[in-house]
């Protein structure tokens, strides 16, 4: 990760972090536990992979070292899908919902034959400190 220049218009060319080695990386923050997450996943080429997990608490972003914190969805292949965003939904009333977009993909030799997405929601453990993602056949906003 590089550092932006005044106007976010370039890098100023120095490096302020190194991620955790991975593909398809969304970072997110989460204001309340005051740290930073970068999910990814292994690199393997088209086989879908388990997730990378890792988080640091240096909100500067610089320089800053990363903790791994596993496979967060505690499936081999991450239900089929490889990581596309982390999106932070905001309910009514202002509490906020971190939610997994996956991509799902099958791939004859490198060509998208079929292409749908996974939508999860990321749920935070209080006890173990840890985000979890668990496999829903179908959920609601509701209920997080």
């Amino acid at each position: 990760m590089s550092r932006l220049n005044a106007d976010w218009t370039n890098t100023t060319g120095e490096l302020v972090s190194i991620a955790p080695r991975s593909e398809a990386q969304c970072v997110f923050r989460s204001d309340a536990e005051n740290s930073y997450y970068i999910w990814g996943s292994n690199l393997t080429g088209w086989p879908p992979n388990r997730a990378i997990f890792s988080k640091s608490t240096n909100f500067s972003m610089g320089p800053t070292t990363w903790e791994d914190l596993g496979n967060p969805s505690n499936s081999s292949t991450t239900f089929n899908s490889q990581s596309a965003f982390i999106f932070p939904f905001t309910h009514d009333d202002g509490h906020v919902t971190l939610i997994y977009a996956g991509d799902r993909w099958v791939s004859n030799y490198g060509q998208m034959t079929n292409v749908t997405d996974v939508w999860l929601p990321l749920t935070f453990n209080s006890t173990t400190m840890l985000w979890n993602l668990t496999w829903h056949d179908s959920w609601s906003l509701a209920d997080y």
